[in-house]
């Protein structure tokens, strides 16, 4: 996708929807649809608010961005583009000019939900974006999870993707997922300006977790 690319366009996208539902709905989720016609998805990623819309359904998908300037281009991941010191990982002298990822297998699915503070226009208070593939037997073979809005920048949690791994995607497993989904928000948010808010994210990622995971399985028996 080119960086000026309109989350309408993104949202509204045959390719996207088929391949990549949680950036869909994710864009589709983005302000009004005046912003969403003029607002872009290389804006939303280089302004680098911990609150971005699209950056945990990106990051889920294991996305790259490319950075260019006059005197070279440069790809890194989406994940590492938000590491270190400042906004995020772009030079003075870059520009973002598109952002890629590969096709998920045909044996995975995506999915995306954000919790705000009403129904239209809303600043992203959790968002959780999430890839799962599994095999005939119903084993998880890969999994991909970002939550958005629990720290500075939204985070892959590797050690809720370890629960399922190679594991039967059951109500067990998942339930344990979403457990320690809720302990990581809990645990980050405690480590932050905004503690007070700790109980309040950590209680709601179990809820927005629940939906993302009953989505992927209504995917799977589509």
């Amino acid at each position: 996708m080119g960086a000026l690319t309109p989350f309408h366009i993104i949202e509204n996208s045959e390719i996207i929807n088929k391949n990549a539902k949680a950036l869909a709905i994710a864009c589709s989720e983005v302000g009004s649809p005046q912003i969403r016609n003029l607002g872009t998805i290389g804006g939303n990623i280089v302004n680098a608010s911990a609150a971005g819309d699209s950056i945990a359904a990106l990051m889920a998908l294991d996305a790259y961005v490319t950075l260019t300037s006059s005197r070279e281009e440069r790809i890194m991941s989406l994940e590492k583009f938000y590491q270190g010191d400042g906004d995020c990982q772009i030079r003075k002298d870059e520009i973002l000019t598109e952002i890629f990822f590969k096709t998920p297998s045909e044996n995975a699915v995506t999915s995306f939900r954000k919790l705000g503070k009403r129904k239209a226009l809303a600043i992203v208070v959790i968002s959780i974006g999430a890839l799962i593939e599994k095999n005939e037997e119903n084993i998880c073979t890969k999994v991909h999870i970002a939550l958005g809005a629990i720290s500075r920048y939204p985070v892959r949690v590797r050690e809720a993707e370890e629960i399922l791994i190679n594991k039967e995607l059951n109500e067990e497993n998942i339930n344990k997922c979403i457990e320690k989904l809720s302990q990581v928000t809990d645990s980050s948010v405690q480590n932050s300006p905004f503690k007070d808010l700790a109980l309040y994210k950590r209680e709601s990622m179990k809820g927005i977790s629940t939906e993302v995971f009953d989505h992927i399985l209504m995917q799977f028996k589509a």
